[in-house]
């Protein structure tokens, strides 16, 4: 049984925007300083995030948000490993 394996770049780019977004959805710090530049939302945002918001969770949030946008920079490396290997695989196959 042989195969190949296909790496989509475009998938791995995409997954680590998603996952590092992600990371912004559960901080509530960027909520809260998303929320005042946002005219329509501000309000809403702010009072909500304020208003769930202590320090501990605050801190929480963040340390949460971290790993997660951390997380997000795998696909990246993958997609990075990948490239180096085809271009080695290209230049040896030049020679």
């Amino acid at each position: 049984m042989s195969g190949k394996l296909r790496v989509s770049y475009d998938a791995l780019d995409a997954l680590s925007t998603k996952v590092t977004a992600a990371g912004d959805d559960i901080e509530i710090g960027s909520k809260i300083e998303g929320g005042q530049g946002n005219a329509e939302l501000g309000s809403d945002v702010v009072s909500g995030a304020l208003r769930d918001a202590t320090v501990q969770q605050v801190q929480r949030s963040k340390i949460a948000a971290d790993s997660i946008r951390d997380a997000g920079a795998f696909p990246t490396s993958v997609k990075r490993s990948y490239a180096d290997a085809d271009a080695a695989q290209a230049q040896a196959a030049g020679k």
